[in-house]
């Protein structure tokens, strides 16, 4: 019986590493970085994380969990609750979509894929603020941000390759 529990505890714990990762991201997001318009062009982690477990373990990172980080980084952040959840699904959904041929590439492939989505996702975010806000927002710091998120990509995954070996296997 012992061993029985502990074999769920463990499996239990696997299953949690994505979106306990996700979460810690968005928390290493908020820490105030006192850098000019940091705020502005700050990287999407989030983003990183949800494509990279999706890709990698979508077992672990049902879209429910994603719809809840998602809207939990709308509370924190002060973005229109709804946004960041709506973004990190269609992020998700389509990642599962193209998951097949992202999954056995290099890694040179899999980070285009990212830079892909992540500029698709720049733009709709763009647009569903414009349409929030009723004005169109600048788009510059948008793709601003898209590129840093983009540059960092490597960085972030490489952690999360990590923690993917070293929790989950």
């Amino acid at each position: 019986m012992n061993e029985r529990f502990e074999a769920i505890l463990a499996r239990t714990t696997r299953g949690l590493v994505p979106a306990a990762t996700i979460l810690l991201m968005l928390v290493v997001s908020l820490v105030p970085l006192n850098l000019p318009y940091f705020s502005q062009i700050a990287p999407a982690v989030t983003l990183i994380a949800v494509f990279y477990w999706t890709i990698y373990r979508p077992d672990l990172l049902p879209p429910a969990a994603v719809f809840v980080l998602g809207a939990l980084q709308d509370l924190v952040v002060g973005t229109p609750l709804g946004m960041s959840a709506l973004v990190l699904l269609l992020t998700s959904g389509f990642v599962r979509s193209q998951r097949r041929a992202l999954l056995a590439k290099s890694f040179a492939i899999v980070w285009l894929g990212f830079a892909v989505t992540a500029l698709g996702v720049a733009l709709l975010s763009w647009l569903a603020a414009s349409l929030y806000f009723l004005t169109m927002v600048r788009i510059v710091p948008v793709l601003v941000q898209g590129a840093v998120t983009v540059a960092l990509y490597p960085l972030f995954a490489w952690c999360l390759r990590q923690v993917h070996l070293r929790l989950v296997g």
